[in-house]
């Protein structure tokens, strides 16, 4: 018999013929109980910083790789302002890569994200990138602030996001009216410009294979080029 319980299957195999239907009925009752508790409990909710060198890999797409706070603040267990830090490590596969629920603190240091679900990376709360490899393929995103069209803020869910550096495979999707602001980083396809830093801009780029964006100073973006005559030399800026 199976039964799903939290987004597992449980497999119990009885010997039918010693036991009624009622008394099979109640032990699986108390069966699934303690498994709903113990998998309540388990839930990881407080400080972590994930160190450099780590592998996790998933290839289903039916939850997040790795979960940073709450799906649900109502489901809070006490620990209000779960954080995690990322210092490095390949992370693949999930539904979302990497995801930063309700409540939740998140800081990005390095490390590559590849998704070919939804996103390598969706954010819902307060995330920081400074650096790292996102790479979403097969229709996944990139990023994606808010998991759907038209989210609202509210205090557990401020859906803002910094872009201090980084790489970029696949669309960078705002669906909420937050904070998002990106001053550096190389793209795949180019970012809003509602999403960028004053003073920077979307310049392309040829320097890196893959990345047809880069967001860097505005300033960068003037090409100089020098015509030279038979009377004078001359130097002329375009934008």
């Amino acid at each position: 018999m199976q039964e799903e319980v939290e987004q597992r299957v449980v497999t119990l195999i009885v010997n039918c013929t010693k036991l009624t239907e009622q008394e099979l009925r109640k032990a699986l009752g108390k069966l699934l109980t303690h498994l709903k508790t113990q998998h309540q409990t388990k839930q990881p909710h407080g400080k972590m910083t994930v160190k450099a060198g780590v592998t996790v890999l998933n290839n289903g797409k039916y939850s997040s790789l790795f979960e940073n706070g709450y799906y649900n603040w109502k489901q809070q267990d006490g620990i209000a302002n779960p954080s995690l830090t990322i210092d490095g490590g390949t992370f693949r596969g999930g539904l979302n890569t990497i995801k930063n629920d309700d409540n939740a603190t998140l800081t990005i240091n390095d490390g590559l994200f590849a998704n070919y679900a939804q996103a390598a990376f969706q954010n819902h709360h307060a995330a920081t990138v400074n650096g790292g490899t996102f790479v979403g393929s097969k229709g996944a995103k990139a990023v994606i602030n808010c998991g759907r069209d038209g989210c609202t803020v509210n205090e557990h869910d401020l859906h803002s996001l910094t872009i201090l550096d980084g790489r970029f495979t696949g669309a960078f999707v705002n669906n909420s009216d937050a904070s998002v602001v990106i001053y550096a980083g190389l793209f795949s396809e180019k970012p809003a410009d509602s999403l960028l830093a004053p003073g920077k801009a979307a310049v392309e780029d040829h320097d890196e294979s893959g990345y047809a964006y880069k967001v860097a100073a505005a300033d960068d973006n003037k090409i100089a080029v020098e015509v030279t005559d038979s009377v004078f030399t001359r130097h002329i800026f375009a934008v």
